[in-house]
């Protein structure tokens, strides 16, 4: 169809490949321009991993300070929300953020057994790790 797809069915770039350079694909070859995209593609994926593990780094910190009563813990959180709020505008982090993860970390302590938490529909596989300390 001259064009390389990802296993999901999408488009790898969006200008058709020469027929040589479908061969090259063919046979085992990146054309180099494939292999271009290929890298840039790592570096998008790479820096939103990056994006979202910090945002969700911040929020922990911030929740770790709420439950030990830490205020300059929490203000420090706070001053990094701004700092990160400022570089990332599209994805800040809200008082909202905060609240939902706040709750969602004490819906998560609540159902931990053993210091893991399953999920709640798959909570029959916890018979297979009795044989641990009761």
């Amino acid at each position: 169809q001259g064009g390389v797809l990802t296993m999901k069915g999408a488009r790898v770039m969006e200008d058709q490949l020469s027929t040589a350079e479908l061969l090259a694909v063919a046979i085992g070859f990146n054309p180099s321009r494939l292999a271009e995209q290929y890298a840039a593609n790592n570096v998008t994926k790479e820096a939103e991993k990056f994006i979202i593990e910090r945002r969700q780094e911040l929020l922990n910190h911030f929740g770790e300070a709420f439950r030990n009563k830490d205020d300059a813990g929490r203000e420090r959180a706070k001053q990094a929300f701004i700092e990160f709020n400022r570089h990332h505008p599209r994805y800040g982090i809200t008082t909202q953020n905060v609240v939902e993860s706040l709750q969602s970390h004490a819906r998560a302590m609540a159902v931990m057994k053993g210091g893991i938490a399953v999920n709640r529909k798959l909570n029959d596989v916890r018979e297979l790790g009795r044989f641990g300390a009761q």
